[in-house]
């Protein structure tokens, strides 16, 4: 009798659909590079019982675990499940359970083989929860694959190999039933331990969801500020290169101003030699009308009117004197004041280059300041954004946890559903125990 493969059905009855190939694709690098770690972990978890080292006692361990190997990465994770290929897996069940490997070794190689192979993609998906889900999915379904083969396997060889067989399969259902019991009691404590896990998550996330949103409009509102500071520096920058402006004006008008003066000064000096000129030739009128005077007075009658005008001309003369003299003293009072005018715009001018210095220093600085208010309004900006991803991040991690809390909910319930189906398994198996045991009776009668 050969087992009836009907690919698509087993397929379709384990839900290995598209979205679960496209999966195993997936992750099969992963698997590449983990597959000795995990082949090495499933067999040493296998043979340490007696029984099953037993089994392989007549051949070499190294050729079973490279045929695993071969198994799992050419007809397992392609995913393409070609008859050829399923073929090739039941016959080496049947291998198997010819050199007298017991079906209940497959629940602790399986099981040994698909914790492995969750704690090898592990690292790769652990903050992609949906992706890690989906991922340990498309894992277990393909190890459930493997075990409806291996009992495929077993089962056509049990019916082969007449009723002895079948006792042995009843006993190894069994003691399987047994196991899987245990495994779905385990399994139901861990689903219990990963939900109550996922819930305290969930809050977690919820909380630092609800943080992200408060830090994200916190961000904002510096973001804000720190545009307006920027604002008020450039305008502030700009008042100051008007300023700077304004006073190299100022310092162009003072440098003018002082060029005046001192041209100023020096036409005042120049007006105090032309007027001490005027002074020399006015006492040397009064000398020349003196002496018209004395030429006058000897000359009697006839000179008289000549000193008339000789004293007119030294009246005169004294009254330019006097004039030249106030002049001077005009004068000399212009120069006081151009000389202390000078010394107050060169004073002026001093200071105004000064604030000239001062005001380019301040206009340099408040220039480092607006290079740093537009740096810090772009990191502003920056944390902003990032703060509003995290917060988008966030959210999608606890939709994502809100799933998995939902499907652990759903997976608990089906491990107690399981764990019925498993009891029930074991009255069974133990019904067919005892009715094989009674054919057996019977035959021998």
């Amino acid at each position: 009798m050969r087992v009836d493969i009907d690919c698509s059905r087993r397929l379709e009855a384990l839900r290995i659909d598209d979205a679960t190939r496209a999966i195993l694709r997936q992750i099969k690098p992963i698997v590449a590079q983990n597959i000795d770690s995990v082949v090495e972990a499933a067999f040493r978890q296998m043979l340490q019982y007696p029984d099953a080292a037993k089994a392989y006692a007549g051949m070499k361990i190294e050729d079973a675990k490279n045929s695993q190997r071969h198994h799992w990465l050419d007809d397992m994770f392609p995913a393409t499940f070609s008859d050829e290929q399923l073929s090739h897996g039941i016959e080496i069940f049947r291998r198997r359970q010819k050199q007298g490997l017991n079906f209940r070794w497959y629940f602790v190689f399986y099981t040994t083989l698909l914790d492995n192979l969750i704690q090898a993609i592990l690292p790769t998906y652990r903050r992609k929860p949906e992706t890690l889900a989906k991922a340990v999915q498309a894992l277990t379904r393909i190890v459930m694959f493997e075990l409806d083969l291996a009992s495929a396997a077993y089962m056509d060889s049990a019916v082969e190999g007449a009723t002895t067989f079948i006792d042995q399969a009843a006993k190894a259902v069994h003691g399987g039933a047994g196991t899987i019991s245990s495994s779905v009691e385990n399994l139901s404590v861990t689903s219990n331990e990963l939900s109550a896990s996922v819930a305290e998550i969930t809050a977690t996330m919820e909380e630092l969801s609800a943080s992200s949103s408060q830090i994200s409009e916190h961000s904002t509102a510096v973001a804000d500020i720190a545009n307006v500071t920027l604002a008020n520096s450039e305008n502030g920058m700009a008042a100051m290169n008007l300023l700077t402006g304004k006073m190299d004006r100022i310092h162009q008008d003072s440098e003018t101003s002082l060029q005046e003066i001192l041209n100023l000064g020096r036409t005042s000096k120049e007006i105090g030699k032309i007027m001490s000129m005027i002074n020399a030739i006015a006492d040397r009128t009064k000398l020349i009308a003196f002496n018209a005077a004395l030429e006058a007075a000897s000359a009697g009658e006839a000179g008289k009117r000549f000193g008339v005008v000789a004293a007119e001309i030294r009246r005169l003369a004294d009254s330019v004197t006097d004039s030249t003299g106030e002049i001077e003293s005009k004068v000399q009072e212009i120069q006081d004041s151009i000389s202390r005018l000078v010394l107050n715009s060169e004073k002026g001018n001093r200071g105004i280059a000064e604030g000239m210095a001062a005001t380019t220093a301040t206009a340099e600085r408040l220039g480092e300041l607006v290079g740093a208010a537009r740096n810090t309004a772009s990191a502003a900006q920056q944390i902003s954004l990032s703060t509003q991803q995290q917060k988008t991040a966030a959210d999608q991690v606890v939709i994502a946890l809100r799933e998995i809390m939902q499907a652990s909910s759903h997976a608990a319930r089906s491990v107690s559903e399981l764990s019925d189906v498993s009891q029930t398994m074991i009255g069974l198996s133990s019904d067919l125990t005892t009715l094989v045991d009674d054919f057996l009776d019977q035959g021998k009668a």
